[in-house]
């Protein structure tokens, strides 16, 4: 008997360790044909200073990279914005991110970079990191850095010999602080360079996403597409899987705001920048501004930036990047981009094509207070001239001497009356106080709101309702609209576009017809409104 017993025994263990075995072999970083496994690789980021560096580093890493990698970047509250929505909307496949929050006091020497990823958080992950900063370019792959840690390995500095480019190796388990890194041992990588010594680094292909490593099948995903009826010929109107990745502050922003003060929120396609300057000649506050552009004209449009004797010195400026996809203009996406991105108590979205008054700015925030409180919006009554070279008014004198000679009108009193009919023009007039208006079917006014508003329905793409479908929902939401009769926006002229022009295209108009009814089905249900579908 105890013999059987023994010999089960024996049985049962052998085969616990085959299936031990099995399951190692099974779940064991397989390598390809060309040698390379699937181990993930961590790299500590630092020094993120605006979104186009920090897009490029990446961009160029992962074009090389032939294996999973998860970053741990050193943020502050701004730059971690800039990372966790350039990972939200870029869609890269096989990396994971990781941020902390490490302060504002730059990381000089060896031990300081060191010190500043040596936390609990980051060690339940990985034990071995490459720290580098984003200025680097990797022309390399980064498996061939990782593969440089040895057993006995602690800290080591790797360089380029020909340039000052240099990256960490760091073991972090093994780190303790009496650990002497003053001087740590040099290795040598000839693949990578500092980008003052690459001149440009934008030759891997504009538009080309990271490659997904399908030999690590294991690091993938998948997403669930819901179609919207009726668009099944307009992808852009997935508008939760049809990402456009999104670079945040890609120039310098600094700006100190006060308890009462208002943001103008913009979005543009590149093509309009000396619109945009425009505008800013007679607005003079914050601005946050979405910029819809190519990769290949990054460095123009910073380029006119830099060349601008109205932007180039303008810090109050928070630049956001939006590259294109598609063939529409999303415009909803954009204005949630740069709504997202304000630092004042209000905001003031406004398209491009229409500039305010002079000094705006300067003659609402001592009423915004007292003015634009929880649900209610100040309406900005908006004009049209007549022309393409048609002088626009600077001063609320000059636009009612203009109106009076019927060189400016009421926007859009023949195409589209009801998008501004409710803001009551002959009331306009004669009034100098604020005063309420009601709400009416397919009112769509530029408003001042607080900077908490709700972010626009971004189903929404090309031209049409994506402005009325906001003003619905904040009436949904018991907003006062009032109209300030000192205020002003005048509409600047220009030819047609291609979402405009395709408007009238059977197709387009039943996509958005049904996004316009899911929409007010939404509200409907989200505040107990009963609005009928109108369209």
């Amino acid at each position: 008997m105890a013999k059987f017993f023994n010999r089960a025994v024996l049985i049962l263990v052998a085969c616990i360790l085959v299936f031990c075995l099995y399951a190692f072999l099974l779940h064991k970083p397989k390598p390809s044909g060309d040698g390379f496994h699937c181990d993930t690789i961590h790299i500590g980021v630092l020094h993120i200073t605006t979104g186009i560096p920090l897009f490029e580093f990446l961009k160029v890493l992962l074009h090389y990279r032939n294996s999973p990698i998860h970053f741990h970047f050193s943020v502050n509250a701004t730059s971690e914005r800039m990372v966790r929505t350039l990972f939200e909307t870029w869609g890269v496949p096989q990396v994971n991110i990781s941020t902390y929050h490490t302060g504002s006091k730059p990381a000089i020497s060896v031990r300081e970079r060191v010190e500043l990823f040596r936390r609990p958080t980051l060690l339940r992950h990985t034990s071995r990191l490459i720290i580098m900063d984003t200025d680097l370019r990797l022309t390399g792959d980064v498996d061939q850095l990782w593969n440089m840690f040895q057993e006995t390995l602690v800290v080591g500095v790797v360089k380029d010999n020909q340039t000052q480019a240099n990256v960490i190796l760091a073991d972090l388990e093994k780190l303790s602080t009496n650990t002497s890194i003053d001087e740590p041992p040099q290795l040598y990588w000839n693949y990578m360079r500092k980008v003052a010594d690459l001149g440009t680094t934008r030759d891997i292909g504009h538009g080309v996403p990271p490659r997904f490593l399908s030999r690590c099948q294991g690091f993938g995903y998948t997403t669930k597409i819901t179609e919207v009826l009726h668009c099944a010929k307009f992808p852009e109107s997935k508008s939760k899987t049809y990402k456009r990745t999104t670079l945040l502050m890609i120039r310098h922003f600094e700006y100190a705001p006060g308890s009462s003060d208002v943001t103008l929120v913009t979005h543009l396609s590149y093509d309009k920048l000396p619109v945009f300057e425009d505008m800013c000649r007679r607005w003079r506050g914050p601005v946050s501004v979405a910029l819809y552009i190519a990769e290949e004209n990054f460095s123009k449009a910073l380029d006119f930036i830099k060349r601008s004797s109205v932007l180039h010195r303008r810090h109050n400026i928070a630049y956001h990047a939006v590259i294109t996809r598609g063939r529409f203009y999303p415009a909803n996406l954009l204005r949630n981009v740069a709504l997202r991105n304000v630092v004042t108590s209000h905001v003031f979205p406004l398209d491009v094509d229409f500039m305010p008054n002079l000094r705006l700015h300067e003659l609402l925030v001592p009423d915004l207070l007292k003015l634009a409180t929880r649900r209610k919006a100040l309406v900005v009554p908006a004009f049209a001239v007549k022309g393409f070279d048609a002088t626009i008014p600077l001063i609320l004198f000059e636009l009612k001497v203009f109106w009076e000679e019927q060189l400016v009108t009421p926007f859009q009193p023949k195409e589209f009356a009801a998008g501004h009919q409710p803001t009551d023009y002959d009331r306009l007039r004669s009034d100098t106080e604020p005063y309420t208006v009601k709400w009416k079917r397919q009112y769509e006014p530029y408003i001042i709101v607080q900077s908490n508003v709700t972010e626009y329905d971004e189903r929404f793409f090309g031209y049409g309702h994506d402005r009325i479908s906001h003003i619905l929902e904040l009436n949904a939401q018991g907003y006062e609209f009032v109209v300030l009769p000192s205020t002003f926006v005048v509409h600047r002229n220009h030819s047609g576009t291609f979402d405009s022009n395709t408007f009238l295209n059977p197709d387009y108009q039943a996509c958005v017809k049904s996004i316009v009814a899911q929409h007010i089905a939404a509200v409907n249900v989200a505040y107990g409104t009963r609005y009928e579908f109108v369209f």
